[in-house]
């Protein structure tokens, strides 16, 4: 969020590996039009010569009004205005005022973070794939039972987490907090403080309560469990992600 440009990270991240499938974002819709996120995309695409994909988010009036001097609100015509603007383009055709992206890869796909019912019901309609981030694997049982979309899931994970990487997470769950939506979907889960919300919400502990958690995610419906490494004790989540990957 302040340090690399999002499709520039991406675009070097494509260059580097052709192993992976690329997901930018979640990007905030009020603070990227539709022709810049186009662009953005299909220049990933294009670096890695295979699809790129987009995730997009209304992000919280912070960002959004205090960091980027946008208007607030409205999101969720603003959500559906944008991934219908962003359809056309990224399949090579004009913007209903005449833009055109003069070199396309195609097969892009769109994803979309909601959380209240007006925004799930625009990811229905309209988005290839529902994104959810901090929940419990009892909320992602109720979206399942909302949603036909494949769902992801970002979780925080901390492969036997000492003072500082439980720091970490706790701090940023209280930035989390202050944001009128993720406090009301914690509240709604019966979730308070960040001391109860972040084992709720995360993968840590040791590889075997790593493993069990987000085995769990996925019994709970998630298609794709996301994991956040803390890095706090382990820079790049490296040891995390090496542990998981012999296991």
């Amino acid at each position: 969020m302040a340090t690399f440009d999002a499709f520039a990270l991406a675009g070097a991240v494509a260059r580097e590996t052709k192993r992976i499938s690329i997901w930018i974002g979640p990007l905030s819709f009020s603070v990227r039009d539709p022709v810049s996120l186009a662009l953005g995309v299909t220049s990933v695409s294009l670096l890695g010569i295979r699809p790129a994909h987009l995730a997009l988010g209304s992000s919280t009036a912070r960002v959004v009004r205090d960091w980027h001097g946008r208007k607030w609100g409205g999101n969720v015509p603003l959500a559906e205005e944008t991934i219908r603007w962003l359809r056309p383009l990224l399949a090579g055709e004009r913007s209903p005022g005449g833009f055109r992206l003069r070199a396309v890869f195609p097969g892009s796909q769109v994803g979309l973070a909601a959380f209240g019912p007006e925004m799930l019901g625009v990811a229905n309609r309209l988005a290839d794939r529902l994104v959810l981030n901090l929940l419990t694997p009892a909320q992602v049982a109720d979206f399942r039972a909302r949603t036909g979309l494949p769902i992801t899931i970002w979780v925080p994970a901390a492969l036997d987490p000492g003072e500082a990487a439980r720091e970490q997470v706790l701090r940023e769950l209280k930035v989390y907090l202050a944001a009128p939506a993720y406090a009301a979907m914690f509240r709604r889960a019966g979730l308070f403080e960040p001391e109860t919300i972040a084992p709720a919400v995360s993968a840590m502990g040791s590889l075997r309560q790593v493993r069990e958690r987000i085995a769990e995610y996925h019994s709970a419906g998630a298609t794709t469990v996301a994991l956040v490494p803390v890095t706090a004790e382990d820079p790049g989540g490296e040891r995390l992600l090496e542990a998981l990957g012999t296991a």
